[in-house]
């Protein structure tokens, strides 16, 4: 799931520059945090929010607590494409302009460079996004989602190179699969679980729980872990006391 084809060439720049290997490394994981940050800020301010609302939101995109969790794989950690690929989201809602959808092509391309985990969730992602944009249709009225303008010359382009990028990643992508004969899923054993989204393994709150109570499947440790947060979690139950949450 890991190439490093984009993130390569930070450290590479390092390197020629003539610093170690261990210091390229330091420069290299820098540069992912500050690249994280000054995207999620630049679109939480395309977002409309203010300077203040929009630096906590970009802390805490770029520093939560499941980036210490990935510490061992650290190309997870650079995902400016993630934010810019939701704005290209929205303004492609606001314009019917094609030329969006071809900046959501490449930024999902770009971000499969960076790790193929991040770049196929990421197209999960942009799919749920646009079915859900669509559900505020009725079904004749689909058509308003379809590109109302093409922008040729910026849209062509862009779609060139994404396509030969695409070329360039999947076919050395297909022939190691193949090679390994990797045609189905792997696992280490330890198979999804629905409560893996709900907790992580040392969550001091949950550790706290399962002191005093028979919990222990609770710090089971698995690849698809998160852990909410006990305030987000008040903030969603609180959602459920509204009267109008049917229509929300």
């Amino acid at each position: 799931s890991d190439n490093h084809w984009f993130l390569g060439f930070i450290y590479v720049f390092f390197r020629n520059l003539g610093f170690n290997s261990s210091n390229s490394y330091n420069f290299w994981i820098f540069c992912g945090f500050f690249a994280n940050f000054i995207t999620s800020y630049y679109v939480l301010k395309k977002f409309n929010f203010s300077k203040n609302s929009s630096a906590i939101g970009a802390y805490l995109f770029t520093f939560n607590q499941i980036i210490l969790q990935k510490i061992g794989h650290p190309q997870l950690n650079f995902k400016i494409f993630i934010p810019l690929t939701l704005l290209y989201s929205k303004q492609y809602f606001e314009t019917l302009d094609f030329r969006y959808i071809s900046y959501i092509i490449l930024c999902i391309i770009l971000q499969l460079f960076c790790s193929s985990y991040n770049g196929n969730f990421l197209t999960l992602f942009v799919l749920i996004f646009f079915l859900i944009y669509l559900s505020k249709f009725k079904k004749d009225d689909f058509h308003r989602i379809f590109p109302q303008k093409f922008s040729a010359k910026i849209s062509i382009p862009i779609l060139i190179l994404s396509f030969f990028l695409l070329a360039l990643y999947a076919f050395p992508y297909l022939e190691t699969r193949d090679f390994y004969n990797f045609k189905d899923p792997l696992t280490d054993g330890e198979y999804f679980q629905l409560k893996s989204l709900l907790t992580i393994r040392n969550s001091p709150f949950w550790n706290f729980i399962t002191n005093y109570f028979s919990l222990k499947s609770l710090e089971k440790y698995g690849e698809n872990q998160f852990f909410f947060g006990i305030g987000l979690w008040l903030a969603i139950f609180a959602l459920f006391l509204k009267k109008n949450i049917s229509k929300n």
